[in-house]
């Protein structure tokens, strides 16, 4: 199964650049997996799917749960949620606007969002708070990434805009 994963993220606004930065340090180290980085949104990260059986994308989400928090969505859960990213909820309308018969999406498209308490504050670089614990949250997306490509762990498939879970046994 082709994968991507993709850090998304803006490395000015402080930590909402965090996807970038796990996904820079992450590169090469899960094997059969290709790896991107970018700052782009919405339609634009459209390209980045096109050909790919399953894409992680590793993002930062805005959350009063404990910074360094990393969570799993299925695209599913991702529509559901309120306004969490600056960037994967344009990502869900991009994806709701194309035609899936013209371009090729992936099956399975899951959303790995680490948790941060402030956006919008123009930063070069993590915060302070964030330096302090980016080995650990490395590690636990690394986990995750595994997880999510082991092939005796829990799908979510999107079909036709469709959610349909299907256990692996």
């Amino acid at each position: 199964m082709k994968t991507l994963v993709l850090g998304v993220g803006n490395e000015i606004m402080g930590d909402d650049g965090i996807g970038l930065y796990v996904v820079e340090e992450l590169k090469g180290t899960i094997e059969g997996v290709d790896w991107e980085v970018t700052s782009e949104s919405g339609l634009k990260l459209i390209d980045y799917l096109t050909d790919y059986d399953r894409v992680i994308i590793v993002d930062a989400i805005v959350s009063e749960e404990e910074v360094g928090k990393v969570s799993v969505f299925s695209l599913g859960d991702f529509c559901c949620l309120p306004s969490i990213s600056n960037h994967s909820l344009d990502l869900i309308s991009a994806l709701r606007l194309v035609n899936r018969e013209i371009v090729n999406i992936p099956v399975e498209i899951f959303f790995i969002g680490i948790c941060i308490n402030t956006t919008g504050k123009v930063q070069s670089g993590l915060s302070k708070q964030m330096e302090d614990i980016f080995p650990e949250v490395v590690e636990s997306v690394r986990e995750k990434i595994e997880e999510l490509i082991s092939e005796d762990n829990y799908f979510f498939k999107v079909v036709g805009g469709d959610i349909h879970g299907e256990a692996k046994a």
